[in-house]
């Protein structure tokens, strides 16, 4: 028995803020909507952006496929709905908090930069963080003052913890 779930479709994500609160983004939203809200379930706060699609290339999206098909064919079966795989990315990839409360919010981009935009605890837009580390998606990074930490996976698909200095541009 095993889960896989639908690659590039945009899973829900639930963070909880140590204040109080969950911040949260649905699934099956490709849009930037992020929502801060109480377990009595009343939304405090929505985050929301427009930006343009970006696109998955058609060579990507194939070889995604295909590694699904081979997987499912060694558990004997592999037969999908291929059409369910998006030809879109969603507009948020992931999302963590730092130990200051921030947020921080993983977004699609067109070319090799992974892009964070990070919010204070208010809602309040800090900026956005650039980089070419590409974090593995279900180990957040951790944060503290302008230190990055993240697990990287090599060429050779050997992980790795690399440290970055967050510099102003």
């Amino acid at each position: 028995m095993g889960y896989m779930g639908v690659p590039y479709y945009p899973q829900r994500q639930d963070l909880l803020d140590p204040r109080g609160g969950i911040w949260s983004r649905e699934a099956g939203d490709y849009s930037y909507r992020i929502k801060h809200w109480a377990p009595a379930g009343d939304t405090a706060l929505v985050l929301e952006t427009q930006r343009l699609p970006v696109s998955i290339s058609p060579v990507e999206r194939d070889s995604v496929i295909e590694g699904v098909r081979l997987a499912l064919q060694e558990r004997g079966d592999a037969r999908q709905d291929w059409s369910k795989v998006p030809e879109i990315r969603a507009a948020v990839t992931s999302m963590f908090l730092t130990e200051e409360g921030r947020l921080w919010v993983h977004t699609a981009s067109p070319d090799t930069l992974n892009s964070y935009d990070i919010y204070e605890r208010s809602g309040s837009y800090l900026g956005t963080v650039h980089s070419r580390l590409s974090p593995v998606q279900w180990i957040p990074p951790i944060v503290r003052g302008d230190l990055f930490w993240a697990v990287v996976v090599d060429e050779f698909d050997v992980p790795y913890v690399v440290r970055a200095r967050i510099i102003p541009a």
